[in-house]
């Protein structure tokens, strides 16, 4: 799995002021050092972080619990959202989940960094 085009627009990322993609998954430590190494994100504003025990995903309410994944054996995953914070504050707040697709995996758009960027830039312009 590759993260959606952040790495690819960092520079456009950078420009319209963001400092940090944190990319979390319910994943233990070892998992995302591997997966951050295959992804090349070192030295890049990537960050990836591990949420093992799904304490981040439950208390933003992302936890996947639909029946459809969980029959299939994805259990203690988190929906796929994209988060803008300023100075820790939530700013705005992107969640890629259909009826068809809870888990937002086949209809990522709303959450990639080219939407991201879009919002970042609107925000920007609101100022």
């Amino acid at each position: 799995m590759q993260i959606p085009g952040y790495l690819e627009n960092s520079d456009k990322l950078k420009a319209a002021g963001v400092d940090e993609v944190i990319t979390y998954c319910v994943n233990d430590g070892a998992v995302m050092a591997a997966w951050a190494k295959d992804q090349k994100i070192d030295g890049s504003i990537v960050t990836f972080m591990g949420d093992p025990y799904s304490q981040v995903t439950k208390a933003m309410d992302l936890e996947l619990t639909h029946a459809g994944p969980m029959s299939v054996g994805l259990k203690n995953r988190c929906k796929r959202s994209a988060t803008y914070l300023e100075d820790g504050v939530v700013k705005a707040f992107r969640l890629s989940e259909k009826p068809d697709d809870p888990a937002g995996d086949d209809f990522p758009e709303d959450t990639c960094a080219p939407a991201m960027l879009g919002v970042v830039r609107g925000l920007k312009d609101e100022l």
